[in-house]
């Protein structure tokens, strides 16, 4: 195979070598290295060719391909004094794309801090753009570029036409000058020092912006800790669909005014001095918020649903006890570790006792874990049933009922003993009292009490000697009945009178014999 790979200095270089290389595109993948080039270099009539490099061309100042049709890949690196890039014709239709139909065409620009124009004006999707050119100072004017895979810079780059991108990186002072951006996958500020989108000129169109939708993670951080700038430009943000981490930042303002959902982690860890705003957010799935110094944490008045909070350091207590006016339920922990002393629990602890969170720990004020007010995360373990009475409840009703029975037990054992003294007495008055002859008349000393309900038996009924005597009871000896045992028959006591009627009337109506 023929070698495809060329290298060009200068201009008579490239006159030389135009029709050898498009005679060989794309039969060979073709590499054209442009080194040590002073001035500038003008493809004329090169129309098609695989990657060119430009690599140590400190004096190289424009470089122009006007008649470029297909490229794959631009990588420039180490020309310190190029202000110009002109690829003015190139066509995504003329390149091969990926299953996304975004062309594989790839521009790679470091250590170009003087580059200010880069026309790509017939180009409106690129597969990768990184422009790393001069910690801000390039201004490079990418028109109609539309989509991309992935925008990496830290130089000020206008692509006002963007509208989609899988990956935004943007370091130091790296922005985007856009009007129409309405989706991205990942979005990323690394010790970012200025706004990540500004207008660029833009706003004379007085266009409305519309919300950004970041479809997996927006991540703000910083490896030095000394990022000192204000993010109006994120106010756009409407929805982050997995984290938004923003660490160890300093002297941060920052308010996501347009933002209502977080899919997964809210975090604001290790940052200093700072200002958040999230007025809108109604839904996130863990929120973290730890240790930010000589920041007051913000307040939440929306937040509706969330998995798990755990916030550690000052909050705002400006409205109240209340951080959470809106919430709905956590289902899993809130976790409430307070820098200011005076913080109250009380809200978070009525929003627990009303099941709105499943499990508390605050260390603030009106906890919940005093006498006065017992600490309902305590009583009922987030992960076990409750049966609905507390063990002190349900010991309270073990030692009641025991009480009541002994007592009931104590009333049939006195209600027993008093009655039985009751009958032995009144069988007593009746034994006293002489019996009615069975003639002359009535009187008292002839009444003679009825023992119908009151004898003994031996087997051979009652004994009496005579009709006339007053009944003698006979104990049968030994030697008439011996197997027979005596039998003692109890008086019911149901058929006794009551004590109200033993002193009104005669306790016997014996009947009168007549003569």
């Amino acid at each position: 195979m023929d070698d495809c790979t060329y290298t060009i200095a200068t201009q008579d270089d490239i006159d030389s070598l135009q029709a050898e290389i498009q005679g060989k595109w794309p039969a060979c993948f073709t590499v054209v290295n442009i080194r040590g080039a002073t001035g500038t270099l003008n493809f004329t009539t090169l129309n098609q060719t695989g990657s060119i490099y430009v690599d140590n061309n400190p004096e190289l100042e424009v470089l122009s391909l006007p008649e470029m049709l297909s490229l794959e890949s631009l990588v420039i690196s180490d020309s310190a004094s190029l202000t110009t890039l002109i690829v003015s014709k190139i066509s995504a239709d003329s390149v091969e794309s990926t299953l996304n139909s975004i062309p594989l065409i790839s521009f790679n620009i470091t250590d170009a801090p003087n580059l200010s124009v880069v026309n790509l004006t017939s180009l409106d999707s690129v597969h990768s753009l990184s422009i790393f050119g001069g910690h801000g100072a390039p201004v490079a004017e990418l028109f109609n570029i539309s989509s991309a895979s992935s925008i990496s810079t830290d130089a000020r780059i206008d692509v006002s036409s963007l509208e989609s991108a899988q990956d935004i990186q943007l370091l130091r002072s790296g922005s985007l000058g856009y009007s129409r951006l309405t989706s991205v996958g990942n979005l990323t500020l690394l010790n970012a020092t200025t706004e990540p989108f500004t207008s660029l000129g833009l706003t004379a169109r007085n266009e409305a912006l519309p919300p950004i939708q970041v479809n997996e993670s927006l991540t703000l951080h910083t490896a030095f800790g000394d990022g000192t700038f204000s993010q109006a430009g994120l106010g756009r943000i409407g929805t982050v669909g997995a984290d938004l981490n923003i660490t160890a930042y300093s002297n941060l303002n920052v308010t996501f005014g347009a933002l209502t959902a977080v899919g997964a982690t809210l975090s604001l860890i290790n940052n200093t001095n700072c200002t958040f705003g999230f007025s809108r957010v109604s839904s996130i799935g863990d929120l973290t918020l730890l240790d930010n110094v000589n920041t007051v944490l913000p307040l939440f008045p929306q937040l509706q649903m969330a998995e798990n909070i755990h916030i550690r350091g000052y909050i705002d207590t400006s409205t109240g006890p209340n951080i959470f006016p809106s919430l709905v339920h956590v289902k899993g922990n809130v976790v409430i570790e307070a820098w200011n002393e005076d913080f109250n629990c009380s809200a978070l602890v009525s929003q627990k006792n009303r099941f709105l969170i499943n499990s508390l720990a605050c260390n603030g004020t009106d906890n919940g874990t005093s006498t006065s007010a017992p600490n309902p995360s305590a009583s009922i373990p987030p992960a076990s049933k409750s049966t609905g009475l507390s063990p002190g409840a349900l010991a309270g009703i073990g030692v009641s009922s025991g009480l009541v029975g002994i007592g009931l037990a104590a009333a049939v054992v006195w209600l027993f003993v008093h009655y039985k003294r009751r009958i032995d007495k009144l069988n007593f008055e009746l034994a006293q009292r002489p019996q009615q002859s069975t003639g002359g008349p009535t009187t008292e000393e002839n009444i003679r009490p009825d023992v119908s309900g009151l004898y003994e038996t031996s087997g051979a009924g009652i004994v009496r000697e005579k009709p006339d005597d007053p009944l003698v009871e006979m104990s049968v000896p030994p030697t008439e009945k011996p197997d027979d045992p005596l039998v003692e028959l109890p008086v019911p006591v149901a058929h006794l009178p009551t004590l109200e009627t033993l002193d009104d009337r005669p306790l016997y109506n014996s009947p009168r014999t007549e003569g």
